[in-house]
């Protein structure tokens, strides 16, 4: 699975590409904070079985690298990648 972009500013509509990324209404994406562990949800826009479009909260914070949690909506809390 790979990001359109190397970095995400707040707000920014983004692509993820992968296999398996749309299951159905449950598909997530979350950006968790790697000192304080506070997660962030990303707004699905649209998806099929290899894409992702999404708009990055507008809450990251600049120069953190996150750690990314996607989820296709199928496999519960093992389906989160």
């Amino acid at each position: 699975m790979f990001a359109e972009f190397d970095e995400i500013m707040p707000g920014t509509v983004f692509r993820l590409f992968g296999r398996n990324m749309w299951m159905g209404k449950n598909a997530s994406l979350r950006f968790v904070h790697p000192g304080n562990g506070s997660v962030l949800n990303a707004d699905i826009l649209k998806g099929d079985a290899f894409t992702l479009q999404l708009k990055a909260p507008l809450k990251l914070e600049a120069g953190v690298r996150y750690k990314i949690l996607v989820s296709n909506g199928a496999g519960g809390a093992y389906g989160e990648n």
